[in-house]
Formats: structure tokens, sequence, C-alpha cells
């Protein structure tokens, strides 16, 4: 006799979790979430935000001036900025040039 015991044909359902409040304040007030690349450094960028799927309609982010305690690759940084009329600097056409108003480790 064979036992089923501990098998299931059943797949396994995940639930995307619901945004908490402090995610859904966070939003409100124009935070968004990303990871700190230098995968472009062959590109001449030299930190680049690579934004979150959920908040990927920009993708990436070039900041104007990114301080050197964030300027580390795959760290996670949620952050507020504006778009500027600066021009993109000739050595980095990669990403959307910003200037940063607030940034955190995550």
């Amino acid at each position: 006799m064979f036992s089923n015991f501990g098998c299931s044909n059943q797949e396994e359902v995940t639930e995307t979790p619901e945004k908490t409040e402090v995610e859904m304040k966070e939003a409100a007030e124009g935070w968004v979430k990303g990871t700190v690349t230098n995968d472009y450094a062959n590109e001449g960028c030299d930190f680049l935000i690579q934004l979150d799927v959920t908040d990927a309609s920009l993708g990436l982010i070039h900041p104007s001036v990114l301080d050197k305690k964030f300027q580390k690759n795959g760290m996670r940084v949620k952050f507020q900025f504006q778009r500027t009329r600066m021009p993109q600097p000739d050595e980095c056409n990669q990403g959307i040039l910003v200037i940063l108003n607030a940034i955190e480790k995550i």
C-alpha cells in the first residue's frame, strides 16, 4: 500500500499583501522605493536607482547628486524627488535626471 502523506497536487496560492497604512501614507507623500545600482558604470553612470516594479513607471532614476553614504550597489532606499530641466550629463545617458528632495535607507 502506498500513502500520499505529505504530498499534494494542489498548487500553493500566494496572495499579494496589501499595502500597510505607512506605505500608503508614504506613497501619498511622494515616497518611492528602489535599489541603488552601479550596473551602468561602463556607460559612464556612477550610481542610479532602479525603481521597484510597483513604482517602475519611470524605471531608472539618475540623481543629480547622491550622497556617498548611499553609493552602495544593492542598497535599498526610499526617496522623494523632483524632475529637473538640467541637461543629462554627456557621460551618462541612462535614467531620468532628478533632484532628490529626501532619501533614506530601508
